[in-house]
C-alpha cells in the first residue's frame, strides 16, 4: 500500500514539473510565449532578489540615491551602505545599474566577497552587482569632467 502512494505522489510531482516548465513557453491566447519565467525564474527568485534602496541600503549623501536613479553633480560621490542580513538562508541581492548620462566609476567592497572597480562608459553602459549576505559598500563617482552623471536603477 505504501509503495502505491509513493508512486502516485511521484507521478503527480513529475506532472507538476512538466506543466511548470511547458506552460510559460507555450503562452496563451494573444499572449506571446515567455522564454523567461516558469521554474527557472522561480528557482532564481529563491537565491537572488532585487536590492531595494529604501530598505536594504543607506545613501550618503541621502539625496544622491532616488527611487530609480543615482544622480550626481560633476565630481560627485554617492556611497550606498548595503545592510547585512541575518538568517541561515539569505538570497543574494542584485543591483542593476544603467548609465544614462556622464561617466561613472563604480566600486564594490564587501567582506568575504569580491571587491572590484569598474568604469561605466556610454559604450559599456550597464552592469549588475550581486551583494552577499554580509552587506557591502557601493560607491559611485561621477568622473565625467564637467558633466553631471545619472545612473538608472531599473
Amino acid at each position: 500500500m505504501g509503495v502505491k502512494i509513493f508512486i502516485v505522489i511521484l507521478v503527480a510531482l513529475v506532472v507538476l514539473f512538466v506543466v511548470g516548465v511547458a506552460a510559460p513557453a507555450i503562452g496563451g491566447g494573444d499572449q506571446p510565449a515567455n522564454p523567461q519565467g516558469g521554474v527557472a525564474d522561480t528557482l532564481r527568485g529563491l537565491v537572488e532578489r532585487p536590492l531595494d534602496l529604501q530598505t536594504d541600503a543607506q545613501a550618503s549623501p541621502a539625496d544622491c540615491a532616488q527611487a530609480h536613479a543615482i544622480v550626481l553633480p560633476a565630481g560627485g560621490i554617492c556611497t550606498l551602505a548595503v545592510k547585512p542580513l541575518e538568517g541561515w538562508f539569505v538570497p543574494t541581492r542584485k543591483l542593476d545599474l544603467r548609465l544614462e548620462q556622464g561617466l561613472v566609476q563604480v566600486q564594490l567592497s564587501q567582506e568575504g566577497g569580491l571587491n572590484f572597480s569598474h568604469t561605466l562608459k556610454p559604450d559599456d553602459a550597464s552592469m549588475t552587482i550581486n551583494v552577499l549576505k554580509q552587506g557591502a559598500t557601493v560607491t559611485v563617482v561621477c568622473v565625467g569632467g564637467l558633466q553631471a552623471c545619472q545612473v538608472a536603477l531599473p
